[in-house]
Formats: C-alpha cells, sequence, structure tokens
C-alpha cells in the first residue's frame, strides 16, 4: 500500500499481480488521481472501510478471495456502500456480469486495457458521484 492522502481524489486498486498494480497506479497518479494499491486481497475491506475512497478498481481473479466476494463485502460497510466498483479481469465471460451486478459492481473491464480507456471509463463513472 502506499500513497494513502485524503480520499476526495483517491482511486484504491486492487490487483494481486504487482507489476501490473505498480504500472497502472503510477499512471492512474501521474494523471491526478491520489492512488492507494493493494496487492493483498484480505486487506481490502478493512482499508476500504477505514478510507472510503472515491473509486475502486477490483481484479476479479486473485488468490484467496475473489473480486465479488471482496465487492460484496464493501458494499456492506457503512459509508462505502455507493463507492463505485470497476472490476478488471483478463478472464472476461458474459455470465461474469450478471454476477457482478449482484455484488454491486459498476461496470466490467477486460484486461488489457488502454490508459487512455480506463481514465475515460474512471471519469465516466465518477461523474455521477457527488464530490
Amino acid at each position: 500500500m502506499k500513497n494513502m492522502k485524503d480520499a476526495d481524489n483517491t482511486i484504491m486498486v486492487v490487483d494481486d499481480d504487482e507489476i501490473f498494480l505498480g504500472e497502472l497506479s503510477e499512471a492512474l497518479a501521474l494523471s491526478g488521481y491520489n492512488m492507494i494499491t493493494v496487492s493483498d486481497p484480505t486487506e481490502v475491506v478493512d482499508l476500504a472501510s477505514g478510507l472510503k475512497p472515491k473509486l475502486i478498481l477490483l481484479d476479479i481473479k486473485m488468490p484467496g478471495k475473489t473480486g465479488i466476494e471482496i465487492a460484496r463485502e464493501i458494499r456492506s460497510l457503512p459509508g462505502c456502500a455507493d463507492v463505485p466498483i470497476i472490476a478488471m479481469s483478463g478472464f472476461f465471460h458474459d455470465e461474469n456480469w450478471l454476477l457482478n451486478e449482484f455484488s454491486g459492481i459498476k461496470r466490467l473491464v477486460k484486461k488489457p486495457f488502454s490508459l487512455t480507456d480506463i481514465l475515460r471509463i474512471i471519469q465516466e463513472t465518477l461523474k455521477g458521484v457527488p464530490a
């Protein structure tokens, strides 16, 4: 975990691939976002509870706990029910979308994606979130 600042412009990025996590986090930080990175899926819920980020980018397939399980847990936290969650997955199946809707995930993004695409998706998602 790194770069913990005020949550007004904070995005939490969760992925067990630390290289991908570092590259994405650096690119988003250069685009003006405060970044919290988490590579251990067991730490996400506690961190989200305390920090209440503006948005969460969440890998679906991780060891020990899936992104869908984590999203459901985050939705039950006080103050986190409306935090937008964008799921990321290299294992994209149409049937996953139905599962994601029930877990409160707002959008599903297929890996790999371009920085331009993910920045656009983040901006579109945050448009509806109160400042």
